[in-house]
């Protein structure tokens, strides 16, 4: 078993061809050779496309070659069409631009295309995002979500004005399973520690080998000792979803102060997740061939819980973390983090207001930590902030959403998808989800 981290670009994306990243130029409208490109890219969306040619330069060929190139755009035409129109998103100067591709199946698709500042004008980046339904309201997409296997949750709250608004939801209540966006009341504890002084941003902390995880993330390959701050850490939790990072931060902070945490950032039953678990306890706990962990931890009560964690696991060596089941479920109604949709917008809610102006300079780390990595590819014309935090495993998925529209309005957006007896698809919640903050972005109603 593998605790997700948040839904990065690379679980994300279908294809992803760094090779000669564009020098950014002067901005200035686009209306010349990337033009041009992006209209030979979209022709070739095709049964039958046309070789690459010269169209491209030597160096993206050499990594990316015209044999799978031709693939690739087969590929996109099998499931989402011809292309048809291309609606420029995102531009970065003349030689670098962001672009929705729409298709004659009604689906569309982000494209990102990079080419050379200077004659011959080839393409030296291209990226292309998931093809996903032209879904024309919110309440077809949540209409999509109920027809998935298991059980979904959504809220979408507008969070600016007087009050907190729901505009869309489905099921926002109910307790689910969420995977490591557990980290956003981590990340909350921390904020509140930094904001009384106790706990610094820059304060240093020593990795420990009784406290590696197991991936994802990267921490727990490197040497014992390795100093870090704990705005790293954070970083580093939030953005790649690093379960060592967390676990450290949880231990730096404490079980009790992420506990509180959660009912401060609007948790309606935190109990849930008391004693809060560590990455590396919930690997022991779920470890297949060790199912007596299991059945002695979920035996007690909370006291006898915290307990257990405390004295029989903290003494389990790493090389004890094996035996998971990467395919199936395990326990995911009784061994997990759980929050509801509705707790998660809250909790988003709760960060922004905690990070924002001059009385919350201490806290400001904390935005800027969470727009790292976005989770998926948005309109940046339509977004000016995009904070995210997502996770799962083996039947869990969460993906959450802090966003700040052009206009000046605010919004959360949490979607969750358990299912007990299989596993769950990040790629079909990804597109459902990018469809529904393009409705939001563009004040669709229902």
């Amino acid at each position: 078993m593998r605790i997700h981290r948040c839904v990065a670009t690379a679980i994300v994306l279908l294809l992803t061809l760094p090779v000669l990243a564009a020098r950014p130029a002067a901005a200035q409208s686009d209306a010349g050779p990337l033009a041009r490109r992006v209209s030979e890219i979209a022709a070739r969306f095709v049964a039958e496309p046309a070789a690459p040619d010269t169209l491209f330069h030597p160096d993206f060929l050499a990594q990316v070659p015209p044999a799978q190139l031709t693939g690739i755009f087969q590929q996109f035409h099998a499931k989402g069409g011809a292309v048809v129109r291309t609606v420029q998103t995102s531009s970065r100067g003349t030689d670098y631009g962001e672009y929705r591709f729409e298709t004659d199946k009604d689906m569309f698709f982000p494209a990102k295309i990079g080419i050379e500042s200077v004659a011959p004008y080839r393409i030296t980046m291209l990226w292309f995002g998931l093809p996903q339904p032209a879904t024309k309201s919110p309440d077809e997409i949540i209409g999509r979500l109920k027809a998935l296997h298991g059980r979904t949750s959504l809220a979408v709250i507008r969070l600016d004005g007087s009050a907190p608004r729901t505009l869309h939801a489905l099921d926002p209540d109910a307790p689910m399973a969420i995977g490591s966006t557990f980290k956003l009341y981590v990340l909350g504890a921390l904020a509140q520690e930094a904001a009384a002084g106790r706990v610094p941003w820059e304060r240093v902390v020593r990795l420990e080998d009784g406290l590696k995880s197991l991936p994802s993330g990267v921490l727990q390959s490197w040497p014992a000792g390795t100093p870090l701050t704990v705005q790293t850490l954070a970083s580093e939790m939030i953005s790649i979803s690093d379960n060592t990072a967390s676990d450290h931060l949880l231990r730096l902070l404490g079980r009790p102060a992420v506990e509180a945490a959660q009912k401060t950032m609007g948790h309606a039953t935190p109990e849930r997740n008391v004693p809060f678990l560590a990455t590396r306890e919930l690997f022991q706990l779920k470890a297949t061939d060790h199912p007596e962990r299991r059945s002695a931890y979920l035996a007690r009560d909370s006291a006898g819980r915290r307990a257990y964690l405390d004295d029989s696991l903290s003494r389990m060596a790493r090389t004890d973390l094996a035996g998971f089941d990467l395919l199936a479920p395990v326990d995911i109604d009784r061994l997990e983090w759980f929050a509801s949709t509705a707790d998660l917008c809250r909790a988003m809610a709760w960060l922004r207001t905690r990070t924002e102006g001059e009385a919350n300079r201490r806290t400001a780390p904390a935005r800027a930590i969470l727009a790292i990595n976005p989770g998926v590819e948005l309109d940046r014309k339509a977004w000016t902030y995009v904070g995210y935090k997502g996770g799962g495993e083996p039947g869990v998925l969460n993906m959450t959403w802090l966003l700040g529209r052009r206009d000046g309005a605010w919004f959360a957006v949490s979607a969750s998808w358990n299912d007990e007896a299989k596993t769950v698809d990040t790629a079909e919640l990804a597109a459902l989800m990018q469809s529904l903050m393009w409705c939001v972005s563009q004040n669709v109603p229902p």
